[in-house]
């Protein structure tokens, strides 16, 4: 079995009819202690700089993608109001603290593209993942271990989330990712996600992707394999279908 090309992608219908699309990036051959940087250093810190010198908290969380993602919350009777769309968390953050803390070369990519493009960006390692991701509605029996969380827990029914071939919740709405399924260090392949919602146009999940592929190149080499995906199959009916999604 290729962990990679035989990976199930899936999307819900109701998730679909809500205006969700999402893209993945599927790599291997990952060395994610290597960091050949090449500029993305100076990239990361010319947009820091702008975001915080030049914008407020408060309109940066009131852009319309942001509240696509809050909108969405709504729609699925998502009460925890903890529970905030990952770009808004890491402009919390940022205008905390004046600065992202780097983790590794792939969750520092994701995380500038998440606030240069206002979008919803995670990865996931694929060794961890039984063969499957799909963002479904939840049934209130999926288990969920948050990152940095010591205990397992379920998540309520109704929500969306993604999980893994085992049932095991590896991120809850767009927000909170599990511990099992983090990219480490020691990570080789990995399933990188864009998540957009009813007011993010299809182009700006690609324009994401593209980049966090750019970048990774830019950062830990050319990768030995590659997938791209896009889902729904009817967000970009002018590209090839796969029984998985569309490869872009």
């Amino acid at each position: 079995m290729n962990l990679i090309h035989d990976l199930e992608l899936a999307v819900d219908d109701e998730l679909v009819d809500a205006g969700i699309v999402v893209g993945f990036l599927l790599i291997g051959g990952v060395k994610n202690q290597i960091r050949k940087k090449k500029g993305f250093e100076s990239f990361r810190g010319a947009l820091i700089r702008d975001l915080v010198e030049n914008n407020t908290l408060a309109d940066l969380a009131a852009h319309r993608y942001l509240r696509g993602y809050r909108e969405l919350h709504d729609r699925f009777d998502v009460g925890d109001r903890s529970l905030v769309p990952s770009p808004e968390s890491l402009y919390g953050v940022l205008f905390k603290h004046g600065d992202l803390r780097t983790i590794n070369p792939i969750v520092d990519v994701y995380n500038y593209v998440a606030l240069k493009h206002r979008l919803s960006c995670g990865a996931h390692d694929i060794d961890r993942l039984n063969g499957r991701i799909a963002l479904i509605k939840t049934t209130g029996y999926e288990s969920f271990k948050p990152l940095g969380k010591g205990t397992v827990c379920t998540v309520p029914a109704r929500e969306y989330a993604y999980v893994d071939g085992s049932n095991r919740v590896i991120c809850r709405l767009e927000c909170r990712q599990a511990e099992h399924s983090a990219v480490m260090d020691t990570t080789t392949k990995v399933a990188v996600i864009v998540q957009g919602n009813a007011s993010t146009p299809v182009p700006a999940i690609e324009d994401a992707i593209t980049e966090i592929k750019s970048l990774l190149q830019r950062c830990i080499g050319e990768p030995e394999v590659l997938r791209r995906v896009l889902l729904p199959v009817s967000a970009n009916v002018t590209k090839t279908a796969t029984t998985c999604g569309v490869n872009v």
